[in-house]
């Protein structure tokens, strides 16, 4: 393993000691000879691994693709020393420690690691899509990606059961899915998609595997130099005698027709003769293929069975999808190419150009033939006309005609009823165009009648489908009410039968219980009694030695205290002398400095003394002023005692400098958003304080104003496109209908000079009004969201009467109706608080009175009309 890792070694920049070039990309100039040259030159310094452009990673939004080449995989692998040949895991380990050093190592692993990242921290599901033509490894590609994300995810009991499940699926579709091929010897001829489902953290859970085109013509005939499906050879190689036996199955190849390697005609064989006996071969071989594909349709089943989710939580998903190989013809024609190229030349084109270019190009061939051409063997060929080219194709000759003339051949119309001029046909007779114009009605009439009859089948068909599936599901039902029926008398005689037992049981097991519990009582009393007994003498024996052992408790606490008390005297005495001693000693120093200050005295030395004795507790005052300063918060009520008197005033004057300050240093910090939101907020206090209920609870809540993202939703784009001016509030409101009392949902607008209603499902206005005929805006002094809108008596807008609505953000649009009302007409918006208010309905004034009631439906207040003149709004 050494020896592997030492040959292994990355180095730590990808330019030091680089040999050839790493990245086939980047290879100047890139053909054939630069290429093996390349090759080789990094095989003789032991650097076999490069980037291809031919295997082409492709990324779009989670879809990555793998385009495979045979390039890739046409490296003899004989010819690598066996230390490059580490396995798969070691691979993996190398590429995960360090990615951008070791991407040279295998390109699969870095997109593999690149989708296993996306999905596991982005959390987005990916797809890996594989192409290639047949043997370009795109079977081996898979199996790398599947073998990388189970190296690199999580471990565990279950999260390792899970990747072997995974992992393990692998051969088993290879054997029933995969055969040998003229270009690969273990081709699939299946297409596979998988799906590897992830939970939150990148561990697999599961899988779900789908497979198509299976090539179940593979099953009864193969091309010459291939194979069956590899399980058919497996079990005749592998598989013991036993389990052949049981299969009746012998192990020699040549006994089975289907496993046989060449398809050749077979000498003394009539195949006319044996024309009908070949209809049941057909017949056979039908049965086999569909045999076969039930076969493996079954097993794919059951490995998703196995490998399914069990948690039902929230998946990532990442697919892998392994694409059919397709096959690549080594020629490739270019009469359709050349065709296309004619076609989009400028330039008069017509069918003798084209012929001739094909005359120049493919003159040449062997397969294509022209009495144009160079060639001389088909100019006198009469079976070749001159406008027609003619191709050697594998089922024989095939003419080619360059122009209109094949149409009017099909359509059976003589050479002398037409003539061709530059750009037009021309016709002689005008019965031929009336019998083209007939042969066109009959043709649109033959397919028309087509049609109808395929569609009458299909609508015949579904619904007899149809009946057959209702048939199907009316008779389980039946069959299963009858079962259920039956079940349920089966049911409840047993419970009968069965709670009879159970009651005997219990009784029998009652009497049993109550036998054993007298016996357990009484012994439980004698036993009683003698721990009773036992534990009074006991009690008695610790009493006698506890009255013991207190007595001496209480002699040794006596002699304690006297010898605590006699320490206590003397310690007492000693302490007056020392006192004494200490009291003499400062008289004796008052005294002298008393002597020495005489000496010193002036007429004004008290003021002096007063005045700095002053300074030095205003000193003082400050520096724990400085120490003791509150937090900047402007709701900080706390602030610190005052310690003198005299200090009073200056202490309540520094506390208002203060919190002006602060509340100046907070004020400064806004932007003007937060300053027009706090603006606002300190209008709606002055408005609604203290006189409307609803108040206190929307102090905590931020105006928004725009609740519905007109703009974003493309439902209101209608209403956008009608508003030209900015929306100052986009809210939804009930308006109370006069009639009934009940509500209708509107989106109220406010902009900087109207006020409008729209209807929320279609966006259209309702009404308009400008701020200008806005007199009055009407409210209770109750928890309610109810307000009237009072229109100018005389204005456009008052024809219907004012507006009676109801919103759960009544405070908000009060102010700022207020506030854009002031702003832009320069008169304050009359707002009135009152229980009781009139409103103008057309030519009549109704009253809205609000009254304190309980609510069926909770806590939502409700408008009632109880006459012509009165509506009763309910408030809990």
């Amino acid at each position: 393993m050494e020896v592997k890792m030492a040959k292994m070694e990355v180095k730590t920049s990808l330019l030091d000691n680089m040999i050839g070039v790493g990245d086939m990309v980047l290879l100047e100039p890139l053909n054939e000879d630069s290429f093996i040259n390349n090759l080789k030159k990094r095989f003789d310094h032991n650097e076999v691994y490069v980037l291809f452009e031919f295997e082409t990673v492709q990324k779009t939004e989670n879809i990555l693709r793998i385009d495979a080449s045979p390039l890739v995989h046409s490296v003899n692998v004989e010819l690598i020393p066996e230390c490059w040949l580490i396995d798969c895991e070691e691979n993996v380990v190398l590429f995960h420690e360090n990615l951008k050093i070791k991407r040279e190592l295998i390109i699969s692993f870095a997109l593999s690691d690149e989708a296993y990242r996306s999905l596991r921290d982005q959390d987005k599901d990916q797809c890996i899509l594989i192409t290639g033509e047949s043997g370009a490894g795109k079977t081996e590609a898979s199996k790398l990606v599947m073998s990388y994300v189970a190296a690199v995810c999580g471990k565990g009991a279950e999260v390792n059961q899970v990747k072997e499940q995974l992992l393990q699926s692998n051969p088993v579709l290879e054997a029933f899915g995969n055969a040998k091929t003229v270009r690969n010897d273990n081709s699939s001829r299946f297409g596979k998609y998988m799906d590897i489902e992830f939970d939150f953290k990148g561990d697999p859970l599961g899988g779900v595997i789908s497979n198509y085109l299976l090539e179940k013509s593979r099953v009864v005939k193969q091309p010459r130099g291939e194979r069956n499906f590899h399980i058919f050879y497996q079990i005749l190689s592998g598989a013991s005698e036993d389990f052949l036996c049981k299969l009746k199955l012998e192990r020699d190849f040549s006994r089975y027709n289907y496993l046989g390697l060449d398809s050749a005609k077979v000498n003394g064989v009539d195949d006319a003769a044996n024309f009908r006996t070949v209809r049941a071969y057909y017949a056979r071989d039908a049965l086999a293929k569909n045999l076969y594909s039930r076969l493996f349709s079954w097993l794919v089943t059951r490995i998703n069975e196995s490998i399914k989710a069990q948690t039902k939580v929230r998946k990532k998903v990442m697919g892998v999808l392994d694409i059919y190989g397709f096959e690549i013809f080594e020629n490739q024609t270019g009469i359709l190419a050349m065709l296309d190229e004619e076609c989009l030349r400028p330039g008069t084109v017509t069918d003798d150009t084209f012929l001739e270019k094909l005359n120049q190009v493919c003159a040449t061939h062997q397969h294509f033939e022209s009495r144009m051409s160079k060639c001389s063997r088909f100019l006198n060929d009469t079976s070749l006309p001159h406008s027609c080219f003619r191709i050697q194709h594998y089922a024989g000759k095939v003419p080619g005609e360059a122009g209109i003339k094949v149409l009017f051949n099909e359509l059976k119309i003589p050479e002398e009823e037409f003539s061709f001029g530059r750009s037009k046909i021309f016709i002689r007779n005008p019965r031929t165009l009336f019998k083209l114009e007939d042969l066109r009605k009959q043709r649109l009439e033959d397919l028309a009648t087509l049609i109808e009859k395929i569609y009458r089948g299909w609508k015949c068909r579904t619904r007899f489908l149809l009946m057959k599936k209702s048939q199907i599901v009316i008779a389980s039902w039946y069959r299963r009410y009858a079962q259920q029926k039956k079940y349920q008398k089966i049911k409840s005689s047993a419970i009968i039968v069965q709670s009879y037992i159970r009651g005997w049981k219990a009784r029998k097991l009652l009497r049993e219980l109550k036998h054993q519990k007298r016996c357990n009582e009484a012994v439980t009393i004698i036993a009683a009694y003698w721990h009773g007994t036992q534990a009074r003498r006991e009690l008695r024996r610790l009493k006698e030695e506890a009255r013991n052992k207190h007595a001496i408790a209480v002699i040794w606490a006596y002699w304690l205290g006297y010898k605590a008390r006699r320490e206590l005297k003397r310690l007492k005495e000693e302490a007056r002398r020392k006192h004494a001693v200490a009291v003499i000693w400062a008289y004796w120093l008052g005294l002298k400095v008393r002597r020495e200050y005489r000496k010193f005295f002036r007429a004004n030395a008290g003021r002096k003394i007063y005045e700095f004795t002053l300074q030095r507790l205003m000193q003082k005052y400050f520096l724990e002023m400085k120490n003791k300063m509150p937090s900047l918060s402007p709701i900080d009520k706390n602030w610190p005692a005052r310690p003198y008197l005299f200090l009073d005033s200056t202490h309540k004057e520094l506390k208002r400098i203060f919190h002006l300050w602060r509340c100046k240093k907070y004020r400064d910090q806004f932007t003007d958003q937060q300053k027009l939101i706090y603006e606002e907020k300190l209008e709606a206090s002055e408005l609604f304080k203290d006189k409307k209920a609803l108040y206190p609870a929307s102090v905590g809540q931020p105006f928004q104003g725009a609740y519905l993202e007109i703009s974003k939703n493309p439902k209101y784009k209608k209403l956008k496109d009608a508003v030209d001016e900015k929306i100052i509030i986009a809210e939804v409101v009930n308006k109370i209908n006069r009639a009934n009392g009940k509500a209708t949902s509107r989106i109220f607008l406010l902009t900087k000079n109207n006020v409008l209603l729209a209807d929320q499902k279609s966006g259209n206005i309702k009404s308009e009004v400008p701020l200008g005929d806005v007199t009055k805006v009407s409210m209770s002094s109750q928890n309610d969201g109810f307000f009237a809108v009072h229109l100018k008596e005389g204005s456009g807008a008052a024809g219907k009467g004012d507006f009676l609505l109801s919103s759960d953000h009544l405070i908000e649009m009060a102010t700022k109706l207020y506030r854009t009302t002031l702003s832009q007409t320069k008169q304050k918006l009359n707002i009135e608080i009152s229980d009781e208010f009139l409103v103008q309905f057309r030519q009549d004034k109704v009253c809205v009175k609000f009254i304190q009631g309980s609510q069926k439906n909770g806590n939502i207040p409700t408008c009632k009309r109880k006459n012509n003149r009165l509506l009763e709004v309910a408030v809990p």
